[in-house]
């Protein structure tokens, strides 16, 4: 197998998990006329279609999950070949800071912390708590963290953003204080609600006013915070309104305590990931918590896709 072929079976196998060349291409890093190609290559060299195509995207042939019980092991093989000599070469660099907010900890990194940890017992974990995702970027950017988990920065420029899990959020109020306001259209909604948000230096800050911009609303916050926890509870109070992340209120929106507010469009889901500076050898520790994650991620996109 030379390293041309390799390179071809990686992306057989990203396309396989999440069945969508555009994502795939996305997780590759590359567009998808190249992943289509790469594709296609494997198809012709083997002379035999590997995914039937539709419109909600592609789908293993016969052929295809044949090949794939057997990639996948390969490729298996090969990243634990590569996390041992790592970790041989890097024993004694077995350390690893972490910068993040609790939010993002709490909801999108601590479901799969255990099984990391568990698979490397005498790893240091240093999880620092930055409220604000760009004190993470430059404290990464120094050198001062070895990553950091954040939303996808406007301009990465000298890091390295790898994603690991995708974000819904929705506008939510308490259902008595939103029956209080009288209110005909989205501006004067938005002209008597009050406006709960997180302050400014944070990359989902601005993510949701250009969200904001994007229909019209110039939207000026009464109350701002750094953590969403006080924006979910001062919402509950029936304070005002805000923006959270939908897995944070899911069993308060089902149990009625809370409510979206349906006549808004719908805020476009953002990525988090992982940020690395460019141009640094990473540590053993390093390597395998971003393979752990971005293992975790594919694997919710395989999930999704089914």
């Amino acid at each position: 197998m030379d390293l041309i072929n390799l390179e071809l079976y990686r992306v057989f196998y990203v396309v396989a998990r999440v069945g969508n060349l555009s994502r795939a291409a996305e997780i590759l890093y590359t567009g998808q006329p190249s992943v289509s190609k790469a594709i296609r290559r494997l198809e012709d060299a083997f002379e035999t279609p590997l995914f039937t195509r539709s419109s909600r995207g592609v789908a293993l042939t016969e052929s295809g999950e044949l090949l794939f019980r057997h990639v996948s092991r390969a490729l298996s093989e090969l990243n634990e070949g590569e996390l041992l000599l790592k970790k041989r070469n890097h024993a004694t660099q077995a350390q690893l800071s972490i910068g993040i907010s609790p939010m993002l900890y709490k909801y999108y990194v601590s479901p799969h912390l255990k099984a990391f940890l568990d698979a490397h017992p005498n790893l240091k974990i240093n999880i620092v708590d930055h409220s604000m995702s760009y004190k993470v970027i430059e404290a990464v950017r120094q050198g001062a963290l070895d990553l950091g988990v954040v939303s996808r920065p406007t301009e990465a420029g000298d890091l390295t953003f790898l994603p690991i899990a995708s974000i819904q959020e929705l506008f939510i109020a308490e259902p008595g204080y939103l029956a209080k306001l009288h209110y005909t259209d989205i501006p004067s909604f938005f002209g008597q609600a009050t406006l709960i948000f997180l302050e400014k230096g944070n990359v989902a800050r601005e993510y949701n006013e250009r969200y904001l911009q994007g229909i019209g609303v110039q939207a000026v916050p009464e109350i701002t915070t750094s953590n969403m926890d006080f924006i979910i509870e001062l919402v509950a109070s029936g304070i005002g309104v805000g923006i959270v992340y939908e897995t944070a209120v899911r069993d308060a929106l089902r149990e009625g305590r809370l409510k979206a507010l349906p006549f808004l469009p719908p805020i476009p889901p953002r990525e988090i990931g992982i940020v690395l500076k460019k141009g640094c050898l990473p540590t053993f520790a390093v390597d395998a918590f971003v393979a752990h994650y971005r293992s975790a991620f594919l694997a919710q996109h395989a999930e999704k896709g089914r």
